[in-house]
């Protein structure tokens, strides 16, 4: 995401890295292509990269019991 203002303009860079547990080629592949991306944008630019540079992504069972049956006796 790119904000100009009168006096600057500020990249964002969003990033969620490999995390260490990764092939080596896949972690050289991901930061060779942050490096193109930072690359692209214009030198004058300030650049923020924010996001996870240790991500793990798992995928959660979301289903939980919400509600019982109680016996008020």
């Amino acid at each position: 995401m790119r904000l100009k203002s009168k006096w600057f303009s500020c990249t964002f860079v969003n990033v969620h890295a490999p995390t260490s547990e990764k092939r080596e080629e896949i972690k050289e592949e991901f930061y060779i292509l942050r490096e193109e991306t930072l690359n692209q944008k214009a030198n004058s630019d300030i650049r923020i990269i924010v996001g996870d540079f240790n991500a793990k992504f798992v995928k959660e069972n979301v289903k939980k019991r919400t509600s019982s049956y109680h016996s008020v006796f």
